[in-house]
């Protein structure tokens, strides 16, 4: 268990040296370009090739805990709950 900040836990599962295909790669330097700017070409080369994969988080003080597809051992077909859906109520 690692806390990430005052209000989220990373939990086991994980796996300590993940190589993320292109695709993973680009969607991280396009989350981190939200985050801070810059250009994606720049945050693409440092980021490492290597990275640890936590399959779980907990958000505290009575958050939900989500847990990603790759995280389950049962063999039959699960909710992948590392995706969220967010809707609004329409206002006119």
């Amino acid at each position: 268990m690692v806390l990430l900040d005052q209000d989220y836990i990373l939990r086991t599962p994980r796996v300590m040296s993940y190589e993320p295909n292109r695709d993973e790669r680009l969607k991280v330097a396009l989350y981190i370009k939200q985050l801070i700017g810059g250009r994606r070409s720049v945050i693409l080369e440092h980021l490492p090739t290597v990275m640890s994969l936590w399959k779980k988080v907990r958000i505290q003080n009575g958050g939900d805990s989500i847990r990603a597809c790759s995280a389950t051992r049962s063999s039959k077909k699960q909710r992948n709950s590392s995706y969220i859906r967010v809707s609004q109520p329409y206002c006119a």
